[in-house]
């Protein structure tokens, strides 16, 4: 299962949406997704509009990213797919691609994606996702121990394709 190495949503009071694939991407539960424009746009990656895809690594297209999808795709056009929103307050514990070290914080780094499985890649900033907002370390202690490679992230909000409510 996907959710192993993906990224771990830490949140209080989760919310769920629910989006239709389109039968032809491919994804595993646990991976980032996104729904592709509704609106009809140049860029050719959003062929199907309104479905969910799982998000790739940027590679100089715009990332933009929903939440965390619960269920793999199935290849049938329509199911629907539960899909836990990430939204700014969220903080996203993930793997990262070295061990991340106090210089990193606060930093902008990229996704990257490999096998199903998103992770943060601290050596690429040029179309960054997110923003370490803390270290992690390991033994003795979360204070002491040597650091670790995994790091509490939130999403830009440059990338996050929902934002949260705002009383009127």
């Amino acid at each position: 299962m996907a959710f192993a190495g993906n990224p771990k949503l830490i949140c209080d009071d989760p919310e769920f949406v629910e989006a239709p694939e389109d039968g032809t991407r491919t994804f595993k539960a646990g991976e980032l997704v996104y729904v592709q424009a509704v609106a009809p746009i140049a860029t050719p990656i959003y062929a199907s509009p309104g479905y969910i895809a799982a998000v790739a690594a940027p590679g100089g297209s715009p990332v933009v990213v929903l939440g965390q999808v619960q269920t793999d795709s199935t290849g049938v056009a329509g199911t629907l797919h539960k899909i836990q929103v990430i939204d700014l307050e969220t903080d996203i514990e993930i793997v990262t691609s070295a061990a991340v070290t106090a210089a990193n914080l606060f930093g902008v780094y990229e996704s990257a994606v490999a096998s199903n499985v998103h992770t943060l890649n601290l050596s690429a900033n040029s179309d960054p996702t997110f923003i370490v907002k803390r270290c992690l370390r390991v033994e003795p202690d979360g204070v002491h121990g040597a650091y670790d490679t995994r790091a509490v992230v939130r999403l830009r909000p440059q990338v996050s394709q929902i934002m949260p409510a705002v009383a009127v």
